[in-house]
Order: structure tokens, then sequence, then C-alpha cells
């Protein structure tokens, strides 16, 4: 009604709030808000991306560094390990990290992985170098726990990070990019690799001898929630 009287307009808006129901109250609150402060949307974007990163980076720390955490390498703790590094991980330089993956560790990408992310260097799984082009970084950098920690971010957002918190990638395909990234991580929906359907909860690599994703069910519903922490003022 265009002309209805503004007192009118304010009764008839205050009856509808009395009658809806208070989750929908507080949605339509926090959209008012966020549209009317543009600061206040960039400040929950930033919020979710940082309530995401801070509770992903711990659970892969968890099951791809396991108990060594930042300076763990494959193998590390079992009889099945291959020749250590000269020192701990987080006291060499990339440039080390990188002579001791390839020059002692020939028998294939997986025997190479270093650190909290089990980050890999071989001719057919260029990681660790590529991410030395990607940062700008010049090798002399100390692979601390910190420079870990970013480069995780940086894997995160080569598979998609940034347009999985804009929206623009839902959860479930975001999440079975990043199990390509780190084998302990299991597909959310089903997949296919080299014509083998990957089943969800299941590793991407499942089925070639060395990877495999947790098989806790209260494990995988904890992961699955990291991905919820994506969303808007969670």
């Amino acid at each position: 009604m265009a002309n209805m009287p503004t007192w009118l307009e304010s009764a008839i808006e205050s009856r509808k709030k009395k009658s809806m129901p208070d989750w929908l109250k507080g949605a339509i609150e926090k959209r008012n808000t966020t549209e009317e402060n543009p600061s206040m949307l960039e400040a929950a974007n930033n919020k979710a991306k940082g309530g995401f990163v801070a509770s992903f980076l711990p659970f892969v720390r968890e099951h791809e560094g396991g108990r060594f955490g930042y300076d763990s390498w494959f193998g590390r703790g079992t009889p099945g390990s291959p020749v250590a590094p000269p020192k701990n991980p987080t006291e060499m330089t990339i440039t080390e990290v990188l002579e001791w993956q390839n020059t002692h560790n020939p028998a294939g990408p997986a025997t190479t992985a270093i650190g909290a992310y089990q980050i890999v260097d071989q001719p057919n799984a260029r990681t660790l170098s590529g991410l030395v082009r990607r940062m700008g970084l010049t090798g002399d950098e100390v692979f601390t726990a910190e420079l870990q920690d970013r480069m995780a971010v940086e894997l995160l957002k080569r598979r998609g990070l940034d347009k999985f918190l804009a929206g623009e990638l839902d959860k479930d395909s975001f999440a079975n990019k990043v199990a390509r990234e780190w084998a302990s991580l299991p597909v959310l929906k089903e997949d296919t690799r080299g014509g083998n359907t990957i089943a969800i909860g299941s590793s991407y690599y499942s089925g070639d001898g060395i990877n495999k994703s947790f098989r806790n069910p209260k494990k995988f519903e904890e992961y699955k929630g990291i991905y919820a922490l994506s969303d808007i003022g969670e």
C-alpha cells in the first residue's frame, strides 16, 4: 500500500516481529546489520576464515605429522623409517630440506614427506619447490613451525580455499580437493581415481598400499564439522 500511514506501517511491522520465531528474527537482524555496515560484514568473513583455518591446521597436523609434529618425516619412529635428515626439520633451511628430499629418499614421493604437513618433493611431485616459487621464498628461510603453517594455508589456497570461503565452492567439493593434498583426510562425497570409486570417508589415495584416512566415526564427524566453520558468524 503506497499511501499507508507511517503509524500503520509501524504497527504491522511490530505485529510481524511479535509472531516471528526467534531464529528468524536473529537471521534478519544479522543480515540487516551486515548489509548496513560493510565493515561488520568484512569482519564476519574474516572471523569465518580464521575459524576454519585455525581449526583445520591442527587437525591436519594431528593426522599427518603425528606425535613428532613439525619435526616429523615419513616413517620417523618406525622400523621402516628412511634416512633421517641431518637435524630436526625445524632447524633446517628450505634448501637443506630440498637437498635431503632429493638425495636420500629416491624410493618415491611419499618417502620425502616432511614436517607437520608431510610436504613432499620429488621429480613427479614438486610440492615444496613449487611452494618456494609460489610464496617468493629464497630457500634460505628456516623450515619453522610458523613457515610450515603458512605453507599449509598456501596449499589450501591452491585447492580452492578462497572460493570456498566466498561461497563459490561447496563444502564437499572443497573437502575432496583437500583430500588430494593430504592423504590422511577423507573425501566427503564419492569420488573417482584412475577409474576406481573412492567411497565417502576413504582417503583419495586408498588402495595405493601407503595411504589411508582415519576410520574413527567420531573423528570423521569432527572433521566434517570443521567445514561448517566457514559459515559467516560461526
